[in-house]
């Protein structure tokens, strides 16, 4: 008996092994690629290399404006030839990136936090117009996870999709028409002729892709080799110093900036590919953010509710006692011992901090809280009660700044910290209206605060501050 059962053991026990292995094959996912995909690899290199040739010439402002909307038309390209539908909501992110990177060739008073928005907004956009947004295309509560997703888990996760597309030539790649599985060719049309001119084309390109794609991969392997090699035998070393000196100043600057262009145009094309593929953008996915949030609710109702009526009380005792010097601006009317300069910045900047420590308090306290927000009349209360007060607070550092502003005139900066109260009060009355009826408040307060920004960039500043002192204060 033991030796009739002992083969069958042996046969489920290899059914299992051939599962096994065939459930880690399906989990490594494939790289499809053909000749689309190998010449938008090429496209994505000379992106890649103007993206580093712009930063170490010069004319920073206009190329980064031009590299913009080059990368722009790459992706819609790469979109359109792989016939993706575009979701509509994409062409509001389109318009926001380019609002955003256009602009900076002209003018622009924050050129680091522009470069980096345009890139940010280039990110999501590029996620969104590959329908890849965790709520069918669409901004929604996932924002932060897709934010995530478009500036690391996507592009990093198809980082080496670059070197295997541009190292197949062209040649198709699993996804596509499958090769004979006895002869490893593809079937012969047309008797055989043209399929074989085609075969050799593809061959071709593909040696070409492939010489391409080592000579790249070769570069930054010499620039540490070489030093090595230099060091170990003066003949060497001395043919490795001189060489720089040989090599015109030209082909140096280009090796240099090839060297610098890989792990951009590598980023940049496995962002676009994953999401052309649909390839590791579901990594993030809804079920499991909703899981991990139902974990850290912790804290006790009776807790979060104390915590709130307590902050909430410590706002009013702090308005009804300073009623007369807080609120005095509302009448355009400043305390006697203060400047108007004195009277606007004395405690504004301490207003802005407490109306964003505010809401961080108020998302804290329904994230953790064990009841939700639907389910708890009081929480909702309290939600609205603190919101009220910042909002009284947030409109009085306002009108702070207008008394200031009408006295001394316009600044960018002061244009810049109105915009920025004027966007928190708009979440603020969102987070006011949650309370009542089911709202979109983060896809609203993420729109609103792009289009804030993105108009902060769009508008000449400069220019709008001096014509209006020009006409009221001067």
């Amino acid at each position: 008996m033991e030796k009739q059962e002992r083969p069958e053991a042996q046969e489920i026990l290899a059914c299992e092994t051939a599962l096994i292995l065939e459930e880690k094959e399906e989990k490594r996912e494939p790289i499809p690629a053909d000749g689309t995909d190998f010449w938008f690899a090429v496209i994505y290199t000379i992106l890649g290399y103007s993206f580093a040739y712009l930063l170490s010439s010069g004319g920073f402002a206009w190329k980064f404006s031009a590299f913009t909307a080059v990368y722009a038309v790459a992706v819609l390209g790469y979109l359109r030839v792989k016939k993706k539908t575009v979701p509509r909501e994409s062409w509001f992110w389109l318009a926001m990136m380019l609002g955003s990177g256009i602009p900076y060739g002209f003018y622009t008073s924050r050129p680091v936090l522009q470069v980096l928005g345009t890139m940010a907004l280039g990110a999501y956009w590029t996620l969104a117009a590959g329908g890849c947004l965790m709520e069918e295309g669409r901004t929604s509560q996932w924002a932060a996870a897709d934010f995530w997703n478009s500036i690391w888990v996507v592009p990093f996760g198809n980082f080496s999709c670059y070197f295997h597309v541009l190292s197949s030539g062209g040649e198709e790649q699993p996804g596509k028409d499958a090769k004979d599985t006895e002869t490893g060719e593809k079937p012969e049309q047309d008797g055989g002729r043209g399929e074989g001119q085609a075969n050799l084309r593809r061959l071709g390109i593909k040696k070409i892709g492939a010489v391409f794609g080592g000579l790249l991969l070769s570069v930054p392997i010499l620039f540490v080799v070489l030093p090595l090699l230099a060091s170990a035998d003066d003949n060497f070393g001395r043919l490795v110093l001189e060489l720089p000196e040989k090599i015109s100043d030209d082909i140096w600057s280009f090796l240099v900036r090839a060297v610098f262009s890989l792990p951009v145009t590598a980023y940049l094309f496995g962002l676009g590919y994953g999401c052309i593929y649909k390839r590791k953008t579901d990594r993030i996915q809804r079920e499991a953010v909703r899981k991990t949030g139902e974990g850290v609710r912790i804290v006790s109702d009776t807790a979060v509710n104390t915590a709130l009526m307590t902050i909430s009380a410590c706002y009013g005792l702090f308005m009804a006692l300073q009623a007369q010097y807080l609120f005095s601006a509302f009448a355009g009317i400043r305390p006697e011992t203060y400047t108007y300069a004195e009277y606007a910045r004395k405690g504004f900047f301490e207003l802005c901090l407490v109306a964003v420590v505010n809401l961080a308090v108020l998302l804290m306290a329904n994230l953790f809280t064990k009841t939700k927000r639907e389910e708890s009349r009081w929480l909702r209360c309290l939600n609205l009660l603190l919101s009220v007060l910042t909002l009284l607070l947030i409109s009085t550092a306002m009108s702070k700044m207008i008394l200031y502003i009408s006295a001394y005139g316009l600044t960018e900066k002061r244009i810049t910290t109105m915009v920025f109260m004027a966007w928190l009060a708009i979440v603020f009355v969102l987070w006011c209206a949650c309370q009542r009826r089911k709202l979109p408040m983060i896809r609203t307060a993420v729109m609103s605060g792009s289009a804030f920004y993105v108009m902060l960039c769009v508008l000449p500043l400069e220019r709008i501050v001096t014509a209006i002192n020009g006409i009221f204060f001067y």
